[in-house]
């Protein structure tokens, strides 16, 4: 028996109290997928600094997730293709998703601050996330969820004090912006509203793709999913490499240890998110990965000796606050398919 599947059936088996070991596992999942997400940035940061472009990094990041996968289905004697139509459309889908949300996020973060477009993806993420799961594939936004959702965005908008809510503080929004920049007829505004634009687009994207992931079978290997993904990113990021810019190939070992820093936590964010949207639903999912955010402003914190202000403080308090009361919520929901037949029994037996 496959280890995937030996791992599954353990936690199918292993229970504390009313919880799945299943649930548990997949939350943390989850939550390890979005601090992976940022610390694969802060090294892809690094990375760009030693002269290498995006587009050469998400193909090189592609290109060995793929190798990576396809040596992992040879070992577990898993096929390397899916026979199903509507799996494969889906499967393409979220590969398509991925790529298109990826490319927006590298030109929006150019023309406009960071954390302004931080701010646009990782709020509109949850909630567009949770409204077409209820379309698409009739998942419930839990009450719970909702308020978290609501919580965590306050939060994250506080860690990232985006200037279009924060403009008239000069503390936080940096005199660098002068006041020709501000006007809406100006080159560097154009670019800036552009930029909006393709981080809302980029923000639908990831949020689409996790429900895409949901809708498939969850019989379908993890691995499968990740190679389908990798594959389709390699495909279309090796010509957008060369159309955009001349890629560098030669780089140092310190350039090539921190390239490979990318490679690792991106394939640990892929697969572990995919795992866990095999078992919990996808607004959940998306909620708890959100703790990236507080990841990546931590790292800022030691990599960039950037100073720490109060509202970064009670927004980070208010992410974790949100991540874990979300996490649980899917834990104490969470019941043995056993427990609650005995319940049924019991009932039955004793209210006839």
């Amino acid at each position: 028996m496959k280890l995937v599947e030996r791992f599954d059936e353990f936690c199918e088996k292993k229970c504390c109290g009313n919880v799945q070991w299943k649930t548990v596992v997949s939350v943390l999942s989850a939550m390890v997928s979005g601090m992976s997400h940022a610390v694969a940035g802060a090294f892809a940061v690094l990375v760009i600094g030693a002269g290498i472009t995006e587009f050469q990094i998400l193909f090189l990041v592609s290109i060995c997730i793929s190798f990576t996968m396809v040596i992992v289905l040879r070992i577990q004697d898993e096929s390397l293709l899916v026979t199903d139509a509507r799996t494969n459309i889906l499967l393409f889908i979220n590969g398509i998703l991925l790529f298109v949300g990826d490319t927006s996020y590298v030109y929006a973060v150019v023309w406009a601050p960071l954390g302004n477009v931080t701010t646009i993806i990782n709020a509109v993420m949850p909630i567009m996330t949770a409204l077409s799961a209820c379309i698409a594939i009739k998942e419930a936004w839990k009450p719970v969820d909702a308020v978290c959702t609501l919580i965590n965005v306050t939060g994250i908008i506080l860690i990232t004090c985006p200037t279009f809510i924060f403009r008239a503080s000069d503390e936080i929004c940096p005199s660098e912006c002068s006041p020709e920049d501000l006007r809406t007829d100006s080159p560097s505004m154009k670019y800036e509203l552009i930029a909006y634009g393709l981080a809302f687009l980029c923000a639908a994207c990831y949020s689409l793709s996790p429900v895409s992931v949901r809708a498939i079978k969850t019989d379908v290997n993890v691995s499968l999913i990740v190679l389908y993904q990798g594959a389709i990113s390699t495909i279309l990021d090796f010509f957008l490499m060369y159309i955009v810019d001349k890629p560098q190939w030669k780089m140092n070992a310190e350039t090539g240890g921190l390239l490979f820093g990318v490679i690792m936590f991106d394939l640990f964010e892929l697969w572990l998110c995919f795992y866990s949207l095999q078992s919990e639903e996808a607004a959940t999912v998306v909620l708890l990965s959100n703790v990236e955010v507080v990841m990546a402003y931590i790292l800022s914190f030691f990599l960039l000796r950037r100073g720490v202000t109060i509202l970064e403080i009670i927004g980070a308090v208010l992410v974790i606050f949100s991540t874990a009361v979300v996490g649980v919520s899917a834990c104490c929901d969470s019941k043995p398919k056993d427990e609650e037949e005995d319940e049924t029994t019991f009932l039955s037996e004793s209210f006839p």
